[in-house]
């Protein structure tokens, strides 16, 4: 109700709801989703996953996939970003997901190649990781750290890694697999706070990155993803990658 009528609510009920009512937290987080977010509310989803009443899994997995689809405008919440990203314990499945998939948004690639390289002996073996960590390459290109992150992903043989790596090398050079992608991708997901989920954001900057691409191609998908392109931490990422 309070997202359909856009009510305002105080922090601290969404804290109250977060860390005590589990059956309501994603009704919480996409209501959180749906606007900016402010200092007030990143303090509260802080305190939320560093309080150690979080102890399902869901939580923090649901906390993270609703955060990285959050309109940013400013960096005055980075300091309770990083405090989310921390408390996830990078030793454990899920705890390492959310770690990775925060990092891939709110931090640097030295970060995100750092915490790859320290976790090996977890996401390697799995492919759905090895996928997750596949998909980061167009956050990689042409940056200090991208020939150890190709080396290791060649490293791993992991399934997953190969799949999502030939997607992104192919969807970033090859102009067939641009056509077939560039509806989709100029289509807003109206129900995300970024105006486009976290996942289809990767591959727009692999899109972007195609040379074979058409020039008024790649200007429609910046024209209709304006919105995400308004958030703080995807426009800095665009910048340093020579998209905008």
């Amino acid at each position: 109700m309070a997202a359909q009528t856009n009510a305002k609510v105080k922090p601290e009920i969404f804290e109250q709801l977060i860390r005590l009512r589990p059956s309501v937290r994603d009704n919480v987080y996409r209501l959180i989703r749906s606007r900016p977010l402010t200092p007030s509310v990143a303090e509260v989803l802080a305190r939320s996953a560093t309080c150690g009443l979080l102890v399902d899994d869901a939580a923090m997995v649901e906390m993270s996939n609703n955060l990285v689809e959050t309109l940013v405008r400013t960096k005055n919440c980075h300091a309770h970003i990083l405090q989310i990203i921390s408390s996830n314990d990078q030793n454990q499945y899920y705890g390492l997901y959310c770690k990775l998939w925060l990092q891939s948004k709110y931090g640097s690639t030295a970060e995100l190649l750092q915490t790859l390289m320290d976790t090996q002996r977890l996401w390697v073996p799995h492919e759905r990781l090895g996928r997750l960590a596949a998909s980061f390459h167009p956050l990689f290109y042409k940056s200090a750290e991208e020939t150890q992150f190709k080396l290791l992903l060649d490293r791993t043989l992991n399934t997953g890694v190969r799949e999502a790596y030939k997607f992104h090398i192919k969807l970033s050079q090859d102009g067939e697999m641009f056509k077939k992608m560039f509806n989709a991708l100029k289509a807003p997901n109206t129900t995300r706070g970024t105006g486009i989920t976290h996942a289809k954001f990767l591959c727009l900057l692999s899109a972007l990155s195609n040379p074979a691409a058409a020039i008024a191609h790649k200007t429609t998908l910046k024209t209709n993803n304006a919105l995400a392109f308004g958030d703080a931490y995807y426009k800095n990422i665009a910048k340093r990658l020579k998209l905008l």
